[in-house]
């Protein structure tokens, strides 16, 4: 921002001093932080115009990465003190997906430099600095004290306390914990385990139905758990010693049990997907409550409020709130933010952390901090927040996450020991050899053996010879690399710095376009392979869009945009910018793709949890829905004959490579995977006809215990 200027603004009693950043009404000073007030004084600066969203960010928060979600908050903080209206505004008047404007008449009061002060106003001005030099020493002595009483957070013993070469995750400590329960697929089926945590400890398997158990939660009295039958759906408990399972209800996931045992909080969402492979938040996900007296159970929180799926929720110790995550989904990378929710008056209210990936959060047992785990910065792991106190303190980070993903921490009930699983993803493009018939013409296997973080949505030229993909290393950014066809030659195509994913190549162009942020800012971007990036100017609002497609020509843009009531589709020409909606009123459809002739979009509708494979007229018409036979089926991309659409398809929770035929109806079983913690995505079809990549990703993982001090 420019340096304020020598001058004070003043509105409805409220006096705004930019030197200061402070406001004050009637001499009463309006509490903001930083980041709101600087919002404010140059919404106000700039108070004839219409100010965007993209500016307020690069201006405010220069150049850090934050989502609409950060600035939403803040200009609602600035509107409660304010005692603003957004439905009926005074002061911030919001303009719909543009930005904001301040409203309210303002008058501007100038020093008056005409006339020296007077002696007597010397001496007050003196003592006024004396006074506030006295203040500043008493605030840093008061800064010092309270970061000397509070100290730091310590984790000491960390230790591995599962070895399998399958996903264990979940843990949860028994009161006492000297127990720890966990979930577990190594024997095949996810099945849930108690391990005693003394040396030597034995370990037993609780459930054994081969219902794909997971999430276990601890009862406070120590004789039950809660936990999830992913096949059957819904939250069940079990006793700790062994028996039949109660089943209370028949959707919802991620129990966590209340100190008093009387209820359970629970996520409820709307996608039927396996919380261990999922890699963001599930978007629409809400908190719900149970209570266990047989009462029917209740919604804590409302789709978009706050935005974002909610999840992970947890209660505080007192038992009179719930802390849960709230991730923005479509955001790249995905953000996630901590919320308390006040059980009595159901207000919300946003933990200030600074820190844009806030995942499992747990407060410790005073409730002075919070631990969470942090898996998309640059400095992913174990996470401690201070929460309370004069003065607040940036993250510490506790336990570096190095080459591997921290998820499911959680903490014993004194609050003396953490407890989280360290994943170690293999996320490599696979091929599989196809024959002209459509069948499979060999066995899968590895094509690029790049082990970062995720290697995703490949795509291929339109001669079948380059074929390029995202890819992400832990911590790190997406960008596109480019490989020959058959793996060899890979290079990264894209700058760190323009955080590219969502490749398509550009007609019969060396060029790839993707979808990129650069300064705040999404847009989309063409990669000459030879030449710089260059920016296009769309009419659509990328900032809603989750998957963009180019089509084969490279004329027109698909892209599909979250709402509250689900997704739509629509397509831009990138010659005229004219815009027009394919999908119909009242129907979720996402994720399009062209055919090679150009003459249809397959896409995927999302209802009751499940998902399907649909297709439209590129030109408009009406959806016809294929008969999969699977509970998901995630659509990328087409055979050269414009018939075959190729999807990844979830059966019996595990995940495998089909195609579909759009005339016949027929549907092709191409891969034989068997892992439930492992999935393939995004599978793509050479133009030669001669092999389909796609994304194959292995999960291992094993659960930690350490001490905190």
């Amino acid at each position: 921002m420019n340096p304020p200027p020598d001058e004070k603004y003043l509105f409805d009693g409220v006096v705004a001093d930019p030197r200061l950043l402070s406001l004050e009404r009637q001499g009463v000073l309006l509490e903001l932080e930083p980041k709101a007030v600087r919002v404010l004084f140059y919404l106000i600066q700039n108070r004839n115009r219409v100010v965007t969203k993209d500016e307020l960010i690069a201006e405010v928060w220069e150049g850090a990465f934050v989502s609409d979600n950060s600035l939403t908050r803040v200009v609602a903080q600035i509107r409660k003190q304010l005692g603003d209206n957004a439905r009926a505004p005074r002061y911030i008047e919001t303009s719909s997906t543009v930005g904001y404007r301040f409203i309210a008449d303002v008058s501007v009061a100038t020093p008056d430099t005409r006339n020296p002060p007077s002696p007597v106003a010397r001496k007050q001005r003196h003592l006024l600095l004396l006074a506030c030099g006295m203040l500043v020493l008493l605030l840093a002595g008061f800064a010092v004290f309270d970061r000397y009483i509070a100290g730091r957070v310590e984790v000491s013993g960390l230790r591995q306390v599962t070895n399998s070469d399958g996903a264990d995750f979940w843990p949860t400590f028994s009161p006492d914990a000297s127990q720890l329960a966990f979930s577990s697929n190594r024997r095949g089926t996810f099945e849930i385990y108690v391990r005693s945590l003394a040396p030597g400890g034995t370990e037993r398997q609780i459930t054994t139905d081969r219902q794909e158990s997971i999430q276990p939660d601890w009862s406070p009295d120590g004789q039950y758990l809660a936990y999830v039958p992913r096949l059957r759906g819904g939250i069940a408990i079990i006793p700790v010693s062994g028996g039949a399972p109660r089943y209370l209800t028949d959707s919802g996931d991620s129990p966590s049990w209340s100190p008093d045992g009387k209820t359970i909080a629970y996520r409820r969402y709307s996608m039927n997907l396996n919380p261990a492979l999922e890699t963001t938040g599930v978007a629409g996900s809400t908190i719900w409550l149970l209570p266990l007296d047989g009462s029917a159970p209740r919604a804590l929180t409302q789709a978009g409020t706050p935005p974002g799926g909610h999840g992970s929720p947890r209660w505080t110790p007192d038992g009179k709130r719930i802390l849960f995550s709230s991730s923005a989904g479509s955001t790249v990378p995905a953000e996630a933010h901590a919320w308390l929710l006040d059980l009595a008056s159901g207000s919300l209210e946003a933990l200030p952390v600074n820190s844009g990936s806030i995942w499992s959060p747990i407060l410790s047992h005073s409730g002075q901090w919070m631990f969470f785990l942090n898996a998309m910065s640059k400095d992913p792991g174990l996470l401690a927040a201070r929460l309370t106190g004069f003065w607040r303190q940036t993250p510490q980070m506790l336990i570096p996450a190095g080459l591997t993903k921290p998820r499911h921490l959680n903490a014993s009930a004194d609050g003396k020991h953490l407890a989280f699983s360290q994943q170690i993803g293999e996320s490599v493009i696979w091929t599989l050899p196809m024959s002209p018939n459509g069948l499979p013409d060999g066995t899968p296997h590895p094509l690029i053996p790049n082990r970062n973080f995720r290697n995703t949505e490949p795509v291929f030229s339109w001669d079948g010879q380059k074929l390029a993909y995202a890819s992400v290393w832990q911590g790190g950014e997406y960008s596109i690399v480019v490989a020959n066809a058959d793996g060899s030659a890979a290079v990264a195509a894209t700058a760190p710095e323009l955080f590219a994913s969502k490749p398509s190549w550009v007609g019969r162009e060396l060029t790839i376009g993707f979808l990129g942020m650069n300064r705040n800012e999404i847009g989309y971007w063409l990669q000459p392979l030879t030449a710089s990036p260059r920016r296009m100017d769309l009419k659509m609002d990328l900032r809603r869009a989750s998957r963009v497609r180019l089509s084969p020509d490279g004329t027109k843009l698909a892209a599909h945009f979250l709402t509250t009531n689900g997704n739509y589709i629509a397509v831009e020409d990138l010659k005229t910018h004219s815009t027009r909606r394919i999908s119909q009123q009242g129907v979720s459809v996402g994720f399009p793709c062209w055919s090679p002739d150009g003459k249809w979009i397959a896409a995927e509708r999302m209802e009751n949890g499940e998902s399907f494979a649909v297709y439209y007229p590129a030109d408009g018409g009406q959806m016809t829905e294929l008969a999969t036979g699977t509970g998901q089926a995630f659509v990328y991309d087409w055979a050269p004959d414009s018939d075959k659409i190729t999807f990844a398809g979830l059966h019996h929770d595990v995940w495998n490579i089909y195609w579909v035929s759009r005339r016949s109806g027929h549907v092709e079983k191409l891969t034989e995977f068997h892992s439930n913690s492992a999935f393939v995505r995004y599978p793509a079809w050479s133009p030669r006809n001669d092999q389909i990549v796609f994304e194959h990703n292995d999960l291992k993982a094993n659960i930690y215990v350490a001490d905190v001090k």
